[in-house]
């Protein structure tokens, strides 16, 4: 199960998520997960879903020399990218799990960010939105209140 959750405000943004890690048949894995992932000193992320795409993304920006500079459009086109490379590979099985995100940062132009973005039908989508939650799939409200507080 996992929720993360961002908004934007007049001079800040704020993006969470628990920490609960899990199997895809809901086994816990940890409770002790990290799904906010800071980029750079103005950009940072929150996932929840196919953990592999979240550390394929890492291992990509660590092999990038310009990660200092990388901005908001810039992440989203990155996990595009990474969408388009392993559908030409023929790696289905990466489009068989739900991946969400919520990017929070600097943008190409004025201003900061806050995109809202996932793999939505085999289609990665991403907008700038004022705010952004994704909640545990089939999750009591409860439930997920409860766990994005842990």
């Amino acid at each position: 199960m996992s929720v993360i959750f961002g908004i934007r405000e007049e001079n800040q943004i704020i993006i969470a998520g628990d920490k609960r890690g899990v199997t895809k048949e809901g086994d816990i894995i940890s409770d002790n997960w990290d799904k906010v992932v800071v980029v750079n000193d103005h950009l940072a992320f929150a996932s929840a879903g196919n953990v592999a795409v979240e550390k394929a993304l890492i291992i990509e920006i660590t092999k990038r020399s310009d990660v200092g500079t990388i901005c908001a459009e810039d992440f989203c086109e990155l996990i595009d990218q990474f969408y388009q490379r392993a559908s030409l590979a023929g790696v289905g099985m990466i489009f068989s799990l739900p991946f969400y995100c919520i990017i929070a940062g600097k943008g190409r132009e004025s201003g900061s960010k806050l995109i809202s973005c996932g793999l939505f039908k085999s289609e990665f989508i991403w907008k700038e939105v004022p705010m952004a939650l994704y909640p545990p799939s089939k999750a009591v409200h409860d439930e997920c209140v409860n766990s994005f507080v842990r």
